[in-house]
C-alpha cells in the first residue's frame, strides 16, 4: 500500500482477528488516528510483522493455526519485537484470560463485548506511552 507522507507519520496498529466483522469494526474504530493493518490469525501477524514492525498490536486469543497466546510468546521471545506493546481482545472467562496471560508481558486485556471509546483511549495512551 502506497503510504502519504501523512500516513506515514502515523503509528501502526496490527489488529489481529479471526472475525471478520469485528476485524472490521477495530479497523473502523482505530483509522481516524493510526494507519491499521489486520490479519486473520496469528500466522498472518507474524508474516505482517516480519513485513513492517507495527507499533502495537491488538489481538485476539481464540485464532486458528496460530492462535494469540503463541503469538505474544513469539513477540515477547523475539529481541526485534519484544518490545511492541500487545494488547488482547478475548470473548473468553476475564479470569481465565488474566491467568493465561500472567507473566506474558501483555498491555492489557479487553473483554468481548467491549466499550470502543475505552479501547481507543488505552491504545492512544498506551501509543504515547511508549513512543512519547
Amino acid at each position: 500500500m502506497f503510504k502519504t507522507s501523512s500516513q506515514s507519520l502515523r503509528h501502526t496498529v496490527l489488529v489481529v482477528e479471526d472475525n471478520i466483522h469485528l476485524r472490521r469494526l477495530l479497523y473502523n474504530i482505530l483509522k481516524s488516528s493510526y494507519n491499521v493493518r489486520t490479519a486473520a490469525n496469528g500466522l498472518e501477524a507474524l508474516a505482517a510483522i516480519k513485513e513492517d514492525m507495527p507499533d502495537l498490536v491488538l489481538t485476539d486469543i481464540l485464532m486458528p493455526y496460530v492462535d494469540g497466546l503463541e503469538l505474544i510468546r513469539n513477540l515477547k521471545k523475539s529481541g526485534l519485537y519484544k518490545h511492541i506493546p500487545v494488547f488482547v481482545i478475548s470473548g473468553c472467562n476475564l479470569s481465565e484470560v488474566i491467568g493465561m496471560l500472567e507473566g506474558e508481558g501483555v498491555s492489557g486485556i479487553f473483554q468481548k463485548p467491549f466499550n470502543p471509546e475505552i479501547l481507543k483511549e488505552k491504545i492512544d495512551n498506551a501509543i504515547s506511552a511508549y513512543y512519547a
